[in-house]
């Protein structure tokens, strides 16, 4: 299995959904009050691992990693339902399956 590419837009959807936005003002990204950066968090790759888990998984989330040959698969177990990514990388993995936990939750807000 070839690792995704994701492309610029999903991934800036992604960190929107997080809570990072955009600063014009100071023509950077924020995180909340104190965190500052003129680009968003890798999604891909071992170094997207820290901060995938520190801004994109819920802390009542139950998460578990399966290695399959070349293949890694993500699942994780949030409001009584399962998500999964699968990729030879496990930073991607976790992001495709982060992702559909993210995306929907906010796709549901905006339909409410």
């Amino acid at each position: 299995m070839m690792a995704e590419e994701i492309s610029k837009e999903r991934q800036e959807r992604f960190w929107l959904a997080c809570g990072w936005r955009w600063w014009k003002a100071g023509d950077m990204w924020a995180y909340g009050k104190d965190e500052v950066a003129r680009d968003l968090p890798p999604v891909q790759g071992y170094e997207a691992l820290a901060p995938l888990f520190k801004y994109g998984l819920a802390k009542d989330a139950t998460i578990q990693f399966q290695q399959h040959g070349d293949t890694t698969t993500c699942v994780i177990y949030f409001t009584q339902e399962w998500y999964s990514g699968e990729d030879k990388d496990p930073g991607t993995s976790l992001f495709l399956a982060l992702e559909k936990v993210l995306v929907k939750k906010s796709d549901e807000q905006i339909s409410r």
